[in-house]
């Protein structure tokens, strides 16, 4: 065969994809008929049920009565400046003619302070506790049971034997398989 010649060139060239297009067909065959997808029919369908449990919160309030706790001070300062102006006005008349009277009159007033204080603690401390209403919340939980579909167990039947599958969904009345063919030989 003359390759100069244009027609056996083109004929040459014509033979190659020829060639290379039967090659593709040809593998092309070989894996459709390794495996084929069809659509087998369904014998029964169960569903797959699961018993669940759902903790919801809620808030329950109730109105508490409760002690007020006494703080280690009196709630007024009344006995204290009372008891201080008694204590000042006594350590004036001591000091009237000291020379240190001003340090008399503030050492008196500390005092009576003090023993102003201690008086009305004293005469409180037998008294009865005082009370107040509050709103006491707390977190619960009820608890909800429900069934819930988790799957379905599906049977086929392909070339006369029952086969079983889980699928996450209702599979309607048939179902796809993949079907492999593997030569013997």
């Amino acid at each position: 065969m003359n390759l100069n010649n244009p027609i056996n060139s083109r004929m040459l060239r014509y033979s190659r994809w020829m060639a290379s297009a039967a090659m593709v067909s040809v593998c092309a065959n070989i894996a459709v008929a390794g495996s084929q997808i069809i659509e087998a029919p369904i014998t029964d369908v169960t569903k797959i049920v699961e018993r669940v449990e759902e903790r919801i919160p809620f808030e329950s309030c109730h109105v508490q009565r409760v002690v007020v706790p006494s703080s280690s001070w009196s709630d007024s300062m009344t006995p204290v400046l009372t008891g201080g102006l008694i204590g000042g006005a006594i350590g004036s008349e001591i000091g009237r003619n000291s020379k240190r009277k001003s340090l008399i009159i503030g050492a008196s007033a500390l005092l009576g302070g003090s023993i102003g204080r201690d008086i009305y603690r004293s005469s409180n401390h037998h008294s009865s506790p005082k009370y107040r209403t509050r709103e006491v919340c707390d977190t619960d939980y009820r608890i909800r049971e429900y069934q819930q579909v988790t799957g379905y167990r599906v049977r086929y039947e392909y070339n006369g034997s029952v086969y079983e599958a889980i699928t996450d969904s209702h599979p309607g009345a048939t179902m796809p398989i993949e079907v492999s063919v593997t030569p013997l030989h």
